[in-house]
């Protein structure tokens, strides 16, 4: 005879000293309870770290990326934060490991995208980021802007012998290090691609048309990741790069606009200038070759949504999210030209393109909650009897599969980031030692943060990939 168990969750009076977490569908909602997440939202590698710290209480360390919105206009601004980097030759070669600081020690997780507020996005992904004046990128593209940080665009190139720079949008703060590089250092220089360069890519610049003497069209339509960024990301090899498409056009004055945004979708503009032409071999040159030579083509990726104490988020919300989660999958295939693809399920039952295949991590997860119920119900494949039986929501073994309760055997550690961060932030109690030692790029961009978000010529040169203080 073949019975099915039932196993019955016992709700309890759950403590409200940490951050609470329950999962709607494939989004993943996360209560700040005390506004220990909200309060760095000017500050996006803490506001991200102690938003991936409250995930990981309750779901398993299964992700490679998380895209992290806030529900009120309370999220500060958006920006691409890698966790976890050891690549060569993509102009960063110093290991960057923050996954402690994140909650997963020796995990997977590799990139966490800080979204922002989620009201201040358009309801459809497609259409146009009106974050600030002028901003040409649509919602979707605005997430693969920030998730490109990761591995983009740091390079330089180096042709006779001479190192350059001007692929990328130059901000000088005066006061920049490292090499020098076209008569400023390569410090100078941010992780955008130059509005000069034919980039032909999400991460800003522009996509260049010869007309012939000495003349260009600049437009910039709908934009994924070039050639040059899926060798960068590890997604095609060097033989796969079209390197006809690497050239950028010297106006004669290099310095003024190169940083500028990229023009809106749909225009053009007609301009005189020299080509420089570059090769592969030159950037390898320059930044090395890249090692490992490829990445696992499918990531797994949680989209995660932050609420302030009290303050559920309506479907609306929810179902705005769930919409960019959606895109994500779609946009990100059609992006790499279909090298890659990404899984946000939460429970990673997605199993990728036909290009680039993933493995679904289950094939019962055993929950997808769709209301606020808290009772889980497994399916028996074996012809064993078993005894109905019932279980405390203490018992840790159910702690990764109903991830709508939190843990009661987890003190309040109130998602605490570094020891040094006293500094800055004297009301954060340390709970462990990190390994990361950019306390002097958080400071910096801690000053950042308090700029004009048009100031885009005093902005610090901060590791994370976007040198910037606002979405650029």
């Amino acid at each position: 005879m073949k019975i099915k168990m039932l196993i019955f969750v016992i709700i309890v009076n759950l403590p409200t000293t940490y951050v609470y977490a329950q999962d709607i569908g494939d989004i993943a909602l996360i209560e700040d309870t005390d506004g220990s997440i909200t309060k760095y939202a000017q500050l996006p590698d803490f506001y991200l770290a102690a938003a991936a710290k409250a995930f990981y209480k309750t779901h398993k360390d299964i992700y490679d990326d998380i895209f992290v919105f806030h529900s009120t206009t309370g999220g500060g601004i958006q920006q691409g934060w890698p966790v976890y980097l050891n690549v060569k030759g993509i102009g960063r070669d110093l290991l960057r490991d923050q996954r402690a600081r994140f909650g997963v020690p020796n995990g997977k997780l590799k990139m966490a995208v800080k979204m922002g507020s989620l009201p201040s996005l358009p309801d459809n992904p497609d259409d146009r980021a009106q974050i600030v004046p002028g901003y040409p990128l649509t919602g979707a593209e605005l997430m693969g802007h920030e998730y490109g940080h990761q591995y983009l665009a740091s390079i330089t190139y180096k042709k006779n012998g001479v190192l350059h720079c001007w692929i990328r949008g130059m901000e000088s703060s005066g006061n920049s290090s490292g090499e020098p590089c076209d008569g400023y250092t390569t410090g100078d220089f941010n992780q955008h691609w130059s509005y000069f360069f034919n980039s032909r890519s999400v991460m800003y610049g522009s996509f260049i048309k010869e007309l012939g003497n000495d003349t260009f069209e600049f437009s910039y339509p709908n934009v994924g990741y070039s050639d040059l960024d899926q060798y960068l990301m590890g997604l095609r090899r060097v033989s796969e790069v079209d390197q006809s498409q690497l050239f950028l056009v010297d106006t004669g004055n290099l310095i003024t606009g190169s940083a500028s945004l990229p023009l809106p979708h749909g225009t053009s503009t007609i301009v005189k200038g020299k080509k420089i032409s570059f090769s592969m071999d030159d950037i390898i040159a320059a930044v090395g070759v890249r090692n490992p030579e490829l990445e696992p083509c499918h990531r797994k990726v949680a989209f995660i949504l932050v609420y302030p104490k009290g303050q559920f988020p309506s479907q609306t919300l929810i179902n705005k999210v769930d919409r960019y989660r959606k895109r994500w999958e779609t946009w990100y295939e059609w992006a790499t030209d279909g090298r890659a693809s990404a899984d946000t399920t939460l429970d990673g039952r997605g199993t990728g393109t036909e290009k680039c295949p993933g493995q679904s991590l289950t094939n019962d997860a055993g929950y997808r909650d769709v209301d606020n119920g808290d009772i889980y119900i497994q399916d028996i494949t074996t012809d064993d009897v078993k005894d109905i039986i019932t279980i405390d929501i203490t018992d840790t073994s159910m702690d990764e599969e109903i991830s709508d309760i939190a843990p009661t055997d987890i003190p309040n550690t109130n998602y605490d980031i570094k020891n040094e961060d006293l500094q800055i932030l004297s009301d954060i109690e340390s709970e462990e030692k990190i390994e990361d030692t950019n306390i002097k790029d958080d400071i910096a961009i801690y000053e950042d943060s308090k700029k004009t978000k048009n100031d885009l010529n005093t902005l610090s040169d901060e590791p994370s990939g976007c040198n910037c203080a606002t979405v650029y």
